[in-house]
């Protein structure tokens, strides 16, 4: 490799890494506003809803009393549980492509060529 590409490719390590920190700023203000945020999901053909915050609060747990009487109880502890299963598995999926968006948008209008992304996650720590 020549002198002048190592040269460009520790500058734009440099860069990067001054974007890390923007986004682990960016990060952290996501993440406080993410655990702020209601969530709520309806199951059983709105039988049962769920609210819950990005922290994975439970808020409100809403059981229509028909629907509970004609059920057992065994049912209505599993159409629960997949409540909440299913709330919580959203929450994180949507808290993950949040992260992927703040992250990659470290990289927007850098010129990866010649760039080791292996060499580059080492030094993020990645």
């Amino acid at each position: 490799m020549s002198m002048f590409k190592k040269i460009k490719q520790m500058k734009q390590m440099g860069s990067m890494m001054q974007n890390a920190q923007g986004m682990q700023e960016q990060m952290v203000e996501m993440q406080k506003e993410f655990d702020e945020q209601h969530f709520t999901r309806s199951y059983a053909e709105d039988k049962i809803e769920v609210i819950m915050t990005g922290a994975l609060r439970v808020v409100e747990t809403k059981i229509d009393p028909e629907y509970q009487s004609s059920i057992s109880n065994e049912q209505l502890q599993k159409d629960i549980t997949f409540a909440f299963d299913d709330l919580i598995a959203a929450i994180s999926q949507h808290k993950a492509e949040k992260m992927q968006e703040i992250t990659m948008s470290m990289f927007e209008g850098m010129d990866m060529e010649g760039i080791d992304m292996e060499e580059v996650k080492k030094q993020m720590n990645l």
